[in-house]
């Protein structure tokens, strides 16, 4: 651990670093009143006195400790000390799912379903809630070592009802310009879950080819890409995919919001049929109106 690092915070013995990001650092620490193992996110006051990004700390505290889904990872305590705003988390055992791919190259279709399933279902959960999350991507698809999937980071969850508040100024863009919807690039101010069900699409195509939908190595560019649509076919990157695996990402990723399904819970219900061997309810897209290049 940090030599500047203290060894305890709060109710908190910090044990190791886990990760990093711009906000603080996340550890795995022991809860010396529930005697369990967490995971710690610290933000230094001093670097992060006020502002938006503290603002948005907590809001993914407040928003996270409020629900309760077998596939987001949970919340247990927001607080602080003299030097640090902590939040302490649910720990998971496990990597996520752009480790796995990156170790493995590809996954296999079947065990991409099954993930699909479980983040569709955590999903609908948020979006029942008036959540949308707005940063789906492999990063925050958490694997445990058995296997289970768990939605993590809520930093960019936002309000979908009528009085929620926002923390974000009109035309700002937000997000993962690699998994981001086509409307969040043009940071259209009237977003809802759908933004989620691209993200997630994209995730899955990363997850079952090994690569993105689109590769440019300037953000720009890979957002000006997700508005004007045309994915390699994942078919070309992996053929032995089905074509029912195929049809569902391809309505996922559609350009327009409208053209994509309802609701997560249709997606999950067509994921289900596919693992199950029965037909699904949604034809596939027409060439011309599908955001894939052709096979």
């Amino acid at each position: 651990m940090d030599a500047d690092m203290p060894a305890r915070v709060g109710p908190y013995e910090l044990i190791q670093a886990v990760a990093a990001g711009g906000m603080g650092t996340v550890f795995r620490a022991r809860d010396t009143v529930q005697d369990r193992i967490v995971a710690l996110k610290l933000v230094p006051k001093l670097e992060h006195a006020t502002g938006t990004g503290i603002e948005r700390f907590l809001r993914e505290a407040k928003v996270l400790s409020s629900l309760h889904h077998p596939h987001i990872v949970a919340g247990y305590d927001v607080g602080e000390d003299d030097e640090y705003y902590f939040f302490a988390m649910e720990y998971i055992d496990g990597v996520n799912l752009k480790s796995r791919v990156q170790t493995e190259h590809r996954l296999k279709e079947k065990e991409v379903v099954r993930i699909a399933v479980a983040i569709c279902d955590a999903l609908e959960y948020l979006h029942r809630a008036a959540v949308v999350h707005r940063d789906v991507k492999p990063d925050n698809i958490l694997l445990t070592r058995d296997g289970t999937p768990k939605l993590a980071d809520l930093g960019l969850a936002k309000g979908v009802t009528p009085h929620a508040t926002s923390l974000t100024r009109q035309g700002t863009v937000l997000g993962t310009p690699t998994f981001m919807a086509p409307e969040q690039a043009r940071a259209s101010a009237h977003v809802d879950g759908r933004i989620d069900q691209y993200s997630l699409g994209c995730s899955l195509y990363f997850a079952v080819t090994g690569q993105a939908p689109y590769n440019e190595r300037n953000a720009t560019m890979v957002m000006i890409r997700h508005t004007r649509g045309k994915m390699p076919h994942p078919k070309t990157l992996c053929p032995s995919l089905s074509n029912g695996f195929c049809s569902i990402i391809a309505h996922m990723v559609a350009l327009q919001a409208e053209d994509r399904y309802p609701s997560m819970a249709e997606v999950k219900q067509e994921f289900e049929a596919l693992l199950a061997g029965q037909p699904l309810k949604r034809k596939a897209p027409l060439p011309e109106q599908s955001n894939f290049a052709l096979v």
